[in-house]
Formats: structure tokens, C-alpha cells, sequence
């Protein structure tokens, strides 16, 4: 099984919330971080409220299952 990083995150609009997984993949850690952090500014600017996002290591196989 192949290991990646994937951002995940809850994100809340006006009305509704989303779960959102991000799609690109990371190789490490540190990466995975400064995009969610910068997808944090980027949706604050859309009035969207990053709820809750972390980067998680998981297996490409089971992100399939979410596709």
C-alpha cells in the first residue's frame, strides 16, 4: 500500500457546512501544513469559516473510496 498526506477539512459557509478533501498529495508534513494554512486565508477571504483541518497520513487506496 502507498502512504500519503492528504489535507482534509470542515468548512461552513453561510448556511451549510462540507467536509473537504483536498486533492493534491504531500510528501511530507511540513507541505501538507502551509497549504491548509494558506487554503485557511484563501476561504476566509470567500466568507467561509475553516472549522477544522488537519493533515493526515493515510493509504491511496482507501482515498479511492472516497471518490
Amino acid at each position: 500500500m502507498t502512504e500519503v498526506i492528504v489535507a482534509i477539512a470542515l468548512i461552513c459557509g453561510e448556511i451549510v457546512c462540507s467536509n473537504v478533501v483536498y486533492e493534491p498529495r504531500f510528501e511530507d508534513m511540513a507541505a501538507c501544513e502551509a497549504y491548509i494554512s494558506d487554503e485557511r486565508q484563501v476561504r476566509s477571504l470567500d466568507q467561509e469559516q475553516v472549522v477544522l483541518d488537519d493533515c493526515i497520513w493515510t493509504t491511496e487506496e482507501i482515498m479511492k473510496e472516497f471518490k
